[in-house]
């Protein structure tokens, strides 16, 4: 067997001419190692027969000098060969080969790898020093690591050899990719199997001519860390390398490994309860610099020229680690080398290196880091700051593009803006070595300011662009409180941005503009704190925004589209609105007003319905931009709001309520009428197309006014508004009734002035009367019985002096012209005999006057109401069209409620979670939904970001919650358009916590407030809804990191607030807030969610007019004015009604929107739920009275009714005393999103086929009456032409026989037989 093997061997050392027969040797031997027709002899020395064939298969590698490219080519290709069955070897198990074969291959392998890589060969032709190394380098590493060697001899030799190959970028290139590999299985081996990989995993570039597979190398776990320690420093110091290029790989590859142990815990797979791991922590930064910061801290020393690219690896390196999250802080020694790395290369002003560059680009979050004495870096920051953002282009050389410098660079400042006003009289102390003159009181809100404003004019990058917005928001709130200059300038600065001409607009894309307005719209909420620093910055503003509109209507940028112009428009119009009403302060400013005006009214130029209009025709020419129906819609909201809301938010009720909370249903059970009476007092009317209001007759005087009240409800677009009327007859000052029949002011006249003509006195005293007066009339007579003695004859009269006067004129015509005392004594007689009853009681005339209306007869029920709608000019002829009756019916109350319950702003559920130290370790979360409180940061950050409600006393949305299953406290915040409920898990008082995570399970985005020093952990809450968290971190110094976490990938900084932010106190709930509601916003466009308010309560609006409105001529209208609609005409127009709403159902019964579908099954559910908690007492024939605990928001989101169900089955079950188990879970959202889908198309399904099917019996009863009408008519031709025949047969026989009696007979004869016949 020896000498065979010495045969075949020679066959590797003959020339390459002979390469047959070395192809014919190679594949014997591939044959053998593979274990194919084997000799039985290699049982007995198996290691000495392997030792002896790898020998020799060595031999191929041999150089042969002066071939032909033809041999040199097969020489390649034998020698690729002969590395295949090299490569055999991996698939061998470690005790395939004893210890001295393992070490006698290694050093075969050892010697082709160093024949091949000493020689560097030509570049122009191909060699084996060319093509081989980078196979044979991969076959090295792979078999060594395989063999498990602790040969310490066997690794001072790898080393020796290795650090003679470092010329050639092969060696560096495989040296990194394996500690790579080794690494991730040693980071596994000791943080747990979530982290790292589970088998050593190299992975090389692959060369041009073939391509690498991953390969996977089990080994025992002492030997992987054994094997990675002395791999580690094979290639000895980088910082020794003569190539740059070679310099630069090198630090890349200790980037790479640097990154993977920096990136160790950051996993969202955290670890589970049962899991155990070596290390508990993530690596230190003290451990890592030690083991790999050696190399980089002497490169950033050394600088040497020409290596440049490789020394700002290095600075990237160091900056890595120090700005990366660490438990342990790092030593003095460490921090001092780095801080001073950084100001030598900040300070070299000739020269802005490289360094500098990477610098910038790496420590873009080094400021909210937690590194002692970092402060001291801030000055020679922004002045490198300000010397990147204030030039247009690089005034040094730079490898990256200079857009990707300036984001760094206002990243970097972005976290600097908080600290002016967050520290006190702040200064910077200075530097040992490295002091400047202007360091301790350095004007930080003047450099900031500058940096910003003026390096926006700068800018080109519509990234970078945005950027500067937020950053310009950043400072106003840090600034806002101090009454500063700064909030002027930016508000301008914006202003003109958003303001500029045409052409300059044209060149950014229309996100960048868009930001610009959201960044203005945070601001709406301060504006009395702005006009304390400047009265005129928000009128200018508004204005200004007014005359964009009207100049975008004929002048816009050429690059805009449809869409993009719409959007422009309404996020304009919505900043517009925000300002005005916010406050009061457009009542000063007449001016801002018409311009407002103005621009809304340039959108409403064509009058088109806002309900009745239809999708729009896709235009011919697409260059030409207009304004849609969509926009005038949200222009004419607009103006309702400025309307209604400026000067009357927040109501009495409160921010929660933007409709007043009284009904019909409350005023009717204040009344305790029966519903049969009620429906007698209450008219509805639809005004115009978007306006129903109902007038309520109220029967009774108003305890405080004493009047008759009418009471006026209305709904519309916007919300739900109420007003009480009473008629006003008296004057303001005077309160009493001029006219009182019942209870009327006499006084007594005296006859004495009538007697005493001459005596002024007399007749002007009407109230005095004569005392101790003698009888005149003397003795006794016929009237002396009736007078009574000693008093005058005394007559009451009214006030009113006519009386008096009609009284002295028949006085005068009865005495005709009699002059005498006596004859006049005789008349007053005589008028006394025929006033004899007057003579002991009041004579009153008041039949002569009109008998006061009495208003407590039930006879008139809406005479109140009749005359507020004459009074406000709503009953005449010309206004018919304007104004309609509906039909006051059940349903129409029903579908009020409906409308009622549609919400006026725009809701938002948001979640807030609490998460102490150490309760993020574990995967499931244990503890986090356990906590009952926070920190003091945590509770104030609570009542800042809204404020606590009672939710039993709450009437505005409430997101599900429920004061008796959910907790009684809840965060709540709303302004004129928005409202906004935080599920705060800490408020949440269920002891389930599968309760607490569905609940918060139901939000898009949620709040963590998290003091755990770990990253958070999405998946604790088990829900594929929340798609964005807010992650807070407190600071040592007092502020607050906050970190965006989008699971989306679709929203990149929208703002106002963006990742990785450096906020203080004052400012964090408000921008969490705003942007935390954009985002929602957002959420809900992008899941087709019908959140618009306005266009949901349009719908309901045009419902109730298809259904309910009766079409009565003028006659019918104006007589139910008084005595209301006959029943038998009112049965016609309902039946009218019925007929023409079932010929009109179309397929949007549910608003036209699936999730408004959802809508009404969600509410239907509730509304049972709600009646069902009426007493008795109070429940109507309506049933839709409700009790004061329910509320509004309980028809809110699809999703948020289906976590009310849970917790409703959940409390249930508990509740129980049996504790018995009920049948059924409780669904997912999107199976009962499906099903409810499934039974509206059954339904509706169901309907078209009974309409077809009444449809089909109407045809075929047509065509069987067509049928029977034409056999009918058949029949009748028939029989009248049978009658038409046979008279016409009797009419021939009676000529015949008429015309033979005349020939034979006489005329009387004939005549007689005529009769006869």
């Amino acid at each position: 067997m020896k000498w065979i093997l010495e045969v075949t061997g020679q066959a590797f050392a003959l020339p390459i001419e002979e390469h047959q027969s070395i192809s014919i040797a190679i594949k014997i031997y591939d044959s053998w190692i593979l274990g194919l027709n084997l000799p039985t002899v290699f049982d007995r020395k198996k290691n000495f027969f392997f030792q002896e064939i790898f020998g020799h298969l060595s031999l191929i590698f041999q150089p042969r000098e002066n071939l032909p490219k033809e041999l040199v080519k097969k020489h390649i290709e034998l020698c690729k060969s002969v590395i295949s069955i090299f490569n055999q070897i991996k698939s061998k198990d470690k005790d395939f080969f004893s210890a001295d074969c393992w070490k006698y291959i290694l050093n075969v392998l050892l010697g082709i790898t160093d024949s091949l890589l000493r020689n560097e060969g030509t570049v122009s032709e191909p060699s084996l020093s060319k093509i081989l190394p980078v196979h044979m380098l991969k076959i090295l590493f792979e078999i060594w690591l395989i063999s498990e060697t602790q040969d310490l001899r066997s690794w001072e030799l790898l080393g020796t050899l290795a650090r003679d190959w470092i010329h050639r970028k092969e060696t560096i290139i495989q040296w990194s990719s394996t500690i790579f590999g080794l690494l991730n299985r040693v980071i596994s081996i000791l943080y747990g199997s979530f982290e790292g990989t589970e088998a050593v995993t190299i992975i090389l570039p692959s060369p041009p001519d073939t391509t690498f597979q991953p390969s996977i190398i089990n080994i025992s776990d002492e030997k992987v860390i054994f094997s990675w320690e002395k791999m580690l420093n094979i290639l000895g110091n980088p910082n020794d390398f003569t190539y740059p290029n070679h310099f630069h790989l090198a630090m890349n590859g200790i980037r790479d490994i640097v990154t993977l142990l920096l990136r160790v815990g950051n996993k969202q797979n955290y670890k589970k309860t049962n899991e155990t791991s070596i290390l508990s922590d993530h690596p230190d930064g003290n451990s890592i610099i030690k083991i790999f910061g050696q190399y980089p801290i002497e490169a950033v020393f050394l600088n040497r020229t020409g290596f440049d690219e490789g020394t700002s690896v290095a600075y990237s390196i160091l900056c890595d680690i120090f700005t990366s999250h660490q438990i342990r802080p790092f030593l003095d020694e460490y921090l001092y080398k780095f801080y001073s790395f950084i100001v030598y290369s900040f300070e070299n002003e000739n020269d802005f290196s490289e360094a500098a560059c990477s610098i910038i680009m790496n420590t873009e979050t080094i400021f909210m880091t937690k590194l002692k004495g970092l402060y001291v870096l801030i000055p020679y920051y922004l002045k490198i700051i300000n010397k990147i953002l204030l030039n247009n282009e690089p005034t040094f050389k730079i490898t990256v593009p200079f857009s990707s410098l300036r984001r760094s660079a206002l990243l970097i400042l972005k976290t600097l803006i908080c600290l002016p006003n967050h520290f006190n009289d702040f200064s910077i102390p200075e530097i040992e070595g490295y002091s400047r003159e202007n360091i301790r009181n350095f004007q930080f809100i003047s450099t900031i300011r500058t940096a910003i404003i003026n390096g926006f004019t700068k800018e080109k990058d519509p990234e970078n662009a945005k950027l500067f917005f937020w950053c310009m928001g950043y400072l106003v709130f840090a600034t806002i409180k101090r009454q500063s200059t700064v909030v002027p300038l930016i508000i301008l600065t914006l202003q003109k941005f958003i303001c500029a001409p045409t052409e300059e607009q044209q060149k950014w894309p229309i996100d960048v503009i868009s930001s610009a307005l959201t960044t203005l719209k945070s601001f709406s909420g301060f504006v009395d704190e702005i006009n304390d620093c400047s009265t005129q910055t928000v009128p200018n503003l508004v204005t200004g925004l007014s005359r964009v509109i009207k100049r975008y209507l004929t002048n816009f940028p050429t690059n805009w589209k449809q869409k993009e112009y719409d959007s422009i428009i309404i996020e304009i119009i919505n900043v517009i609105c925000d300002f005005v009403c916010e406050g009061q302060w457009i009542f000063l400013y007449p001016n801002t007003v018409n311009e407002i005006l103005q621009a809304i009214g340039e959108i409403l130029k064509e009058k088109k319905s806002i309900l009745e209009t239809k999708k729009e025709k896709k235009k011919k020419d697409e260059d030409k931009l207009t304004i849609t129906a969509h926009v005038k819609f949200i222009a004419q909201i607009t103006w309702f709001k400025i309307l209604r809301i400026v000067g009357n938010f927040p109501l009495s009720t409160g921010t929660s309520n933007f409709s007043t909370l009284l009904t019909e249903e409350r005023i009717m059970k204040k009344l305790n009428l029966p519903e049969n009476e009620f429906m007698d007092y209450i008219r509805f009317y639809l005004l115009g197309n978007d306006k129903i209001f109902s007038i309520i007759e109220y029967p009774f005087k108003d305890e405080q006014d004493d009047k008759y009240k009418s009471y006026v409800i209305v709904r519309d677009l916007i919300g739900r508004y109420a007003w009480s009327f009473a008629l006003q007859g008296l004057p303001i000052e005077n309160k009493t009734n001029f006219y009182q029949p019942n209870k009327q002011n006499t006084h007594n006249i005296s006859f004495n002035s009538i007697n005493n003509d001459n005596n002024s006195d007399s007749r002007n005293s009407t109230n005095s009367s004569s005392s101790n007066s003698s009888n005149s009339s003397g003795g006794g007579g016929d009237d002396k019985h009736n007078l009574k003695k000693n008093k005058e004859l005394e007559i009451k009269f009214d006030y009113q002096s006519e009386n008096l006067d009609f009284f002295q004129k028949d006085i005068e015509n009865k005495v005709n012209c009699i002059e005498s005392i006596i004859n006049i004594q005789h008349r007053i007689e005589n008028i006394s005999k025929t006033l004899k009853h007057a003579l002991n009681e009041e004579i009153k005339y008041d039949n002569l006057r009109p008998k006061q209306v009495d208003r407590e007869k039930k006879d008139f029920k809406f005479n109140e109401s009749r005359l507020l709608l004459s009074n406000f000019g709503l009953l005449g002829i010309s206004d018919k069209k304007q104004i309609h009756s509906l039909n006051n019916c059940e349903e129409l109350f029903l579908t009020l409620r409906k409308l009622d319950n549609c919400h006026e702003r725009l809701c938002h559920s948001i979640g807030i979670i609490y998460i102490e130290k150490g309760q993020n370790r574990y995967y499931n979360g244990e503890g986090i939904f356990e906590n009952k409180c926070g920190n003091e940061d945590y509770e104030d950050f609570i009542r800042q970001i809204g404020w606590i409600v009672d939710l039993k006393a709450h009437n505005g949305y409430n997101g599900g919650l429920n004061w008796a299953r959910t907790g009684k406290y809840a965060s709540y915040y709303s302004n004129y358009n928005t409202e906004v409920i935080f599920k705060v898990a800490t408020l949440l008082k269920t002891k389930n916590i599968e309760k607490k995570r569905q609940i918060l399970g139901s939000c898009f985005v949620v709040i963590v407030w998290c003091n755990d020093e770990r990253n958070f952990n999405p998946k604790c809450i088990k829900s594929s809804k929340n798609k964005i968290f807010f992650i807070i971190k407190p600071h040592p110094t007092g502020l607050f990191t906050v970190t965006i976490e989008d699971y989306t990938g679709i929203f990149h900084n929208s703002g106002p607030l963006v990742n990785r932010s450096f906020l203080d106190k004052p400012t964090l709930a408000h921008l969490i807030r705003t942007t935390a509601i954009n985002y929602n916003y957002q959420l809900y466009m992008k899941n087709k969610i019908s959140v618009e308010p306005y266009k949901i309560r349009a719908r309901v609006i045009k419902e109730i007019k298809r259904k309910f409105l009766l079409k009565l001529n003028y006659d019918e209208f104006y007589s139910c004015l008084f005595s209301g609609l006959q029943k038998d005409i009112l049965d016609e127009k309902t039946q009218l009604l019925d007929e023409e709403s079932s010929k009109s159902e179309v397929s949007d019964i549910s608003y036209g929107e699936k999730r408004d579908l959802k809508k009404t099954y969600s509410e239907s559910s509730d509304s049972k739920k709600s009646t069902s908690e009426i007493p008795k007492n109070r429940k109507t024939h309506l049933n839709i009275e409700y009790s004061e605990g329910t509320d509004k928001s309980e028809y809110s989101d699809y999703s948020e009714t289906i976590s009310l169900n849970s917790e409703n089955k959940y409390d249930t079950e508990k509740e129980n005393k049996n504790n018995k188990k009920r049948k059924g879970s409780v669904h997912e959202e999107r199976d009962i999103i499906s099903k409810s889908e499934k039974l509206q198309k059954k339904k509706q399904k169901h309907k078209m086929q009974k309409q077809k099917q009444k449809q089909k019996q109407k045809q075929k009863q047509k065509q069987k009456q067509k049928q029977k009408q034409k056999q009918k008519n058949k029949s009748l031709k028939s029989e009248s032409k049978q009658k038409k025949s046979k008279s016409f047969s009797k009419i021939q026989k009676r000529e015949k026989k008429k015309s033979i009696f005349r020939k034979i007979g006489s005329g009387t004869q004939s005549d007689e037989n005529e009769k006869k016949i």
